[in-house]
């Protein structure tokens, strides 16, 4: 850890039996003399780590009873600085590790290269991973030297430098290893004009730079407002000074004889700080949560505030506030939580070349909920017609299955109908959904009825309709069943009900069940006088012909008649059983016979 030392401390006369530290600077943080007789190894030698860098003072005593104090300068770790040199070139790129630091002890230096389909870091070339912590080995990077240059490394990609060294270990003759690492840097293998930027940041608005992936060796113009005689040779330097608005091809070339030409109009060409304002950041939680305070992850902005910039020259870092952001100091963590609901952060990014020219921007972050729309319609569309889709209550966008955007909407066709809705929090939102099934029916028509009578208590009614559907049958207009079969009914009028089960209407219809007297008593008592069917008063034409046992044709009435009373001609027929045909309404024939009791 830089700033942080050891020391090995051993007598000369044999094995250290006890020692004291006497003397120690201030970050050593422990009441003197503090006793570190613990950490002599088996050998009789102090090992002691993690101390503060400074001046100590060691009190020791030996095996031979012999006591001596002396001082000691612990040097604390300092890295190095710039510890290797990248070097490009056509085809590939060379590497030398430049460590000057003091932690040099069992040193050993590795190349890795970035696999982010398995986020692993491994060998360049055969991409077995490394495991960090581990000394690194040949099979999973490539090894380098100190002041020494790799070359001819031919590999594309993001890299990086591990080194390995060793320090002392409290209390133990055998070494801690130490794993550390250089500075990532990425190799791109062929040549590509990204984008072009003004430095109107730094008040040179008429200035352009062009940001490369690969390793140019010249930049120049060669067109100019559609003029092809125009050529303009910048050397090697991808920034042109104080051109004139126009549009202008540049091209960019390589060692290896790779040319790329690009049109830029410069007069539209964004500032090389240019942060775009991103929306506003919401965290929605369920409406039961009752939650005001969220962490939120402020790095999922960078895009956003990127907006046409190149991610890779660029750093952008989040602040409480605008003084913060403009002087670049007090930067948040990645992972943030909210202190007020609403609260601003302001963002800064800045070129990673030209660190005098950065852009400032804000947003909000908000804890929002979860919609839950409720789609109050429900029912059914009837008879090809239409119904009203509405939601709950306002929210400020709705998007309907069939792309309709307001609150409520009308539809013909059947189906499952779905509402997403958004509420907006800043210029962020919260969404939520809701759907609903609408069926589609008609009102139902009744086609026909057949009825079974002529009994007492044994009579049934079957209901046809014109065509199937989700209904239901009824005799009163009260109590309804699915079944289209009424049996064990008595004679009289009854009022039949089909009605359709998703609301679309009903249709009604009378029919008759018939019963005819076995017997008649024509004596005169008020009882049983006539013979007659009751209820064919509401069949206009049926029809009753009475016949005697040989056939012969007594009389004959109809549905309005009072029956008959048991004469032919004003003259009394015997008593005996007598012969009918009934021919109703819907020309059914039923045949039978009663007697006739004086």
């Amino acid at each position: 850890e830089p700033g942080f030392g050891a020391v090995r401390y051993r007598s000369g006369n044999g094995i250290i039996t006890g020692i004291f530290i006497t003397e120690a600077p201030a970050a050593f943080g422990q009441t003197l003399p503090y006793n570190v007789t613990s950490s002599i190894a088996p050998d009789g030698t102090l090992y002691l780590a993690g101390l503060p860098q400074g001046s100590y003072k060691f009190k020791g005593t030996d095996y031979c009873g012999l006591t001596k104090e002396k001082p000691v300068n612990v040097e604390g770790y300092l890295p190095p600085q710039d510890p290797f040199i990248y070097t490009p070139n056509c085809g590939g790129f060379a590497v030398k590790v430049t460590d000057n630091s003091n932690g040099l002890e069992g040193a050993s230096y590795w190349l890795q290269k970035y696999y982010p389909d398995t986020n692993t870091w491994g060998h360049p070339g055969t991409a077995l991973a490394y495991t960090f912590d581990n000394v690194p080995t040949d099979a999973n990077s490539i090894r380098l030297y100190n002041n020494t240059t790799r070359n001819n490394l031919n590999y594309t990609g993001k890299f990086r430098i591990v080194k390995k060294f060793e320090t002392l270990t409290t209390g133990s003759n055998q070494n801690t290893m130490c794993v550390s690492l250089f500075d990532e840097f990425t190799y791109t293998d062929g040549l590509k004009i990204n984008t072009a930027y003004t430095l109107a940041c730094i008040g040179n608005p008429n200035d352009v730079m062009l940001e490369v992936t690969g390793q140019p060796i010249s930049y120049k113009i060669i067109e100019k407002n559609g003029d092809t005689s125009f050529f303009y040779d910048n050397g090697n330097s991808n920034i042109f000074v104080n051109l004139e608005p126009a549009e202008y091809v540049f091209r960019i070339e390589d060692s290896c004889g790779n040319v790329v030409s690009q049109w830029f109009n410069v007069q539209t060409l964004p500032s090389i700080a240019d942060a775009t304002q991103p929306i506003d950041m919401v965290e929605c939680v369920e409406p039961d949560d009752n939650i005001a305070n969220n962490e939120f992850h402020l790095t999922d902005k960078t895009n956003e505030i990127l907006g046409p910039l190149h991610s890779a020259m660029y750093t952008v870092t989040y602040h409480l506030n605008y003084e913060d952001a403009d002087n670049g100091v007090n930067a948040l963590p990645e992972y943030y939580t909210n202190i007020t609901n609403g609260q601003t952060i302001y963002a800064r990014l800045i070129h990673n070349e030209i660190a005098l020219c950065h852009g400032i921007t804000s947003f909000k972050l908000f804890v929002g909920e979860y919609q839950e729309p409720l789609i109050v319609t429900t029912g059914t569309i009837c008879n090809g017609g239409e119904i009203t889709l509405t939601v709950s209550q306002n929210y400020d966008s709705y998007l309907w299955t069939n792309g309709e955007t307001t609150r409520s909407i009308q539809v013909t066709e059947p189906g499952i109908y779905n509402v997403y809705v958004e509420k907006s929090y800043g210029t962020g939102v919260c969404p939520g959904s809701d759907d609903v099934e609408i069926k589609e029916s008609h009102t139902p028509k009744i086609q026909k009825i057949d009825t079974e009578d002529w009994t007492d208590d044994n009579n049934s009614i079957t209901v046809y309709t014109e065509d199937e559907g989700d209904y239901e049958y009824s005799l009163d207009g009260v109590t309804y069943q699915d079944e289209n079969i009424f049996s064990s009914l008595g004679t009289g009028k009854f009022t039949v009900y089909v009605k359709d089960k998703n609301g679309c209407g009903q249709d009604v219809e009378e029919v008759v069940l018939l019963n005819y007297p076995r017997y008649f008593t024509p004596n005169g008592d008020g009882t049983h006088d006539t013979w007659y069917v009751k209820y064919a008063v509401l069949e206009p034409h049926f029809n009753v012909r009475i016949m005697d046992r040989y056939g012969k044709l007594i009389t004959t009435f109809g549905a309005t008649s009072r029956g008959w009373d048991g004469t032919l001609n004003g003259i009394d027929l015997p008593s005996t059983d007598y012969w009918f045909v009934v021919t109703r309404e819907d020309g059914r024939e039923l045949k039978g016979h009663f007697s006739m009791l004086r």
